[in-house]
């Protein structure tokens, strides 16, 4: 996606812009000029506050220090006037669109998402299938998605809407057995052409320590039955000030059906 390119692209005028900072720090004092004719050149050195001073030829090493500063600090304030650009296109760009939007209207929902089935017969059969769910208040589960699926957050309807669109079978809070014991992942994925197995977990309280806490806990249950971030394993987390969007939503995806 576009947006994910200029991201980073931010990084990476950020960084060029403290490499050359760096880079500066260590040249000497002042500012270079040099006065050019056609039979001549001649350098000067600028400290604010102080005269103008000479550097002679002798001193061309020292000259061409202060030249490269001053090549540095034009070239940080053109990387200065990129980052400001792409930092406006980044707040500008939207975080939903027109199709989203529908897609969050029942009516909507229930007529459309016949078009959105998994291609596979045989994981549209496991998608559409009983299984074991979550017992914990499936009264909090306010929010639908497609006919017979209705999740406990806005974030986890735009999750489970954009693994719709884009025919990812997966299963929501279906039960996961580890030692014995029973655990929830938000969404049990398959990928929709090999089948592979994936894990969701949305982390939707990051600014609750304790609930961070027992997230952490619940990512090292998880790598005992081997799922781990990177490999089956798919983390989002939003928290106070940073909603969950629908670029890194679509990021996450494209992780599962690379």
């Amino acid at each position: 996606m576009f947006y994910d390119k200029m991201l980073k692209e931010k990084q990476r005028l950020t960084n060029l812009i403290e490499e050359n900072e760096k880079k500066i720090r260590l040249l000497p004092e002042g500012t270079f000029y040099c006065v050019e004719s056609d039979t001549y050149q001649k350098w000067y050195k600028k400290i604010k506050g102080c005269p103008q001073q000479y550097i002679p030829k002798k001193d061309q090493e020292y000259a061409a220090r202060l030249a490269y500063k001053r090549f540095l600090e034009a070239h940080n304030e053109d990387l200065a006037q990129e980052l400001a650009a792409v930092n406006a296109f980044l707040q500008k760009f939207p975080t939903t669109n027109k199709s989203q939007a529908l897609l969050e209207k029942k009516g909507y929902q229930d007529l459309i998402c016949t078009f959105y089935q998994p291609l596979n017969r045989d994981l549209r059969d496991w998608e559409q299938g009983h299984f074991p769910q979550n017992p914990y208040r499936p009264e909090g589960k306010i929010h639908h998605v497609r006919p017979g699926l209705s999740v406990r957050s806005k974030s986890e309807t735009l999750i489970a809407t954009q693994l719709h669109i884009n025919k990812i079978p997966f299963r929501y809070e279906c039960v996961l057995q580890i030692e014995g014991r029973n655990y929830y992942p938000d969404f049990t994925i398959r990928h929709p052409e090999t089948g592979e197995i994936f894990y969701w977990e949305h982390l939707g309280l990051l600014d609750n320590v304790t609930y961070t806490e027992r997230a952490a806990q619940k990512m090292q249950i998880y790598a005992k039955a081997n799922i781990y971030l990177n490999k089956n394993l798919i983390l989002t987390s939003e928290g106070a000030g940073q909603p969950l969007t629908i670029h890194e939503i679509e990021k996450a995806i494209r992780y599962i059906i690379q």
